[in-house]
């Protein structure tokens, strides 16, 4: 009896002794492996879904500032009362930015807009400014003589940030081997504006926060058939 409980109470004493060092260290060991790798794909998946909606976003920022451009591109006009020997629809024109006129609203200074009302030339500008793409419209005014001008500094939308301007690069015409105008962010001289008859676009989106994701890059290309040369 005596060696009976002698025997029971050594086996409770050894299982009392828990785990030794070495196997603490090896359940660490496997631990940390695990976590590690639950960490690694965690962060995996974490980094593709960013990156696919940095990518999204980017998409869509990119579309809707080459939709702004090309539409108000295409009712771009040369203003009647601005016949001089150098004047054109374009106000300035470099590989960062334009202005030019065009007929985006059917309006009147001189009146309340109605249907039939002729529009009145708006001063439409695409310009890089503070990590943005940015359009400007400035509307026509008339000065004391009755003489419309656009000294105005008009209304600035963002269009899409990004941590790269647009380029513009500009044609004589549409075909694929058109004389070119571009000079850099040199503006295009006074004597070549007339002679632009088609704008090439290019967006180039990348996040602001994430510079380190892949830029969205999309192109347009607009000939302006509805103004004569």
């Amino acid at each position: 009896m005596t060696r009976a409980l002698r025997h029971w109470r050594a086996g409770r004493e050894k299982r009392d002794t828990g785990m030794t060092l070495v196997e603490l260290l090896v359940s660490i060991a496997t631990a940390s492996v695990l976590m590690t790798a639950i960490a690694v794909v965690f962060f995996g998946v974490l980094r593709g879904v960013t990156t696919v909606n940095v990518k999204t976003t980017g998409t869509a920022d990119a579309r809707i500032a080459l939709e702004a451009m090309t539409r108000a591109l295409r009712v771009a006009v040369k203003p009647a009362t601005r016949q001089s020997a150098f004047d054109t629809r374009f106000a300035m024109v470099n590989s960062q930015r334009v202005a030019f006129y065009a007929l985006l609203y059917r309006n009147s200074s001189t009146g309340a807009a109605t249907p039939t009302a002729a529009p009145d030339p708006m001063l439409v500008k695409f310009d890089y400014q503070n990590s943005c793409i940015t359009q400007t419209l400035v509307p026509m005014q008339l000065d004391a003589s009755g003489a419309p001008a656009w000294d105005g500094t008009g209304t600035t939308t963002c269009l899409a940030r990004t941590t790269q301007p647009p380029a513009f690069r500009y044609f004589s015409s549409g075909a694929p081997k058109a004389t070119e105008y571009t000079t850099g962010t040199t503006d295009v001289t006074s004597s070549n504006l007339p002679l632009i008859q088609s704008i090439e676009m290019t967006v180039t989106i990348q996040d602001v926060s994430r510079p380190q994701t892949k830029d969205v890059v999309m192109s347009d290309r607009v000939t302006m058939s509805n103004i004569a040369s």
